[in-house]
């Protein structure tokens, strides 16, 4: 069943960990905590990734709790839904392909896009 999805966009520091995005279930809302990012579509892109990667986890049967486990524990990775042990690395890999279709659509360049990723994450 659906719920009421909550977005917020926060500045890097208040990210619980390194990362971009980050997502979650409570009881009668799901939520997504983005980077701000100067230009608003990388911040988009962002979004739009997390929104793929939880509703196809989702329907995929895997939890919440395993994506953060295996993120928290292997924090030597930069992008751990990269790794083919993250249980999920398919659904990450989408989620991929849809931000950089939308970073493509928006007239960024995707070099680009990571390298202001990069530099947020310092």
């Amino acid at each position: 069943m659906l719920k009421e999805v909550r977005i917020k966009f926060i500045p890097q520091r208040e990210q619980v960990y390194a990362t971009l995005g980050n997502y979650g279930e409570a009881s009668d809302h799901v939520w997504f905590e983005i980077t701000e990012f100067d230009n608003e579509d990388y911040s988009i892109a962002v979004l739009i990734h997390e929104i793929w990667e939880f509703y196809r986890n989702k329907k995929e049967g895997i939890s919440v709790a395993s994506v953060d486990k295996f993120d928290l524990s292997h924090p030597e990775l930069d992008d751990p839904g990269l790794s083919k042990e993250a249980p999920y690395h398919k659904t990450h890999m989408e989620a991929d392909a849809v931000e950089r279709l939308y970073i493509i659509q928006s007239g960024n360049d995707w070099v680009d896009y990571e390298a202001a990723a990069e530099k947020i994450m310092e």
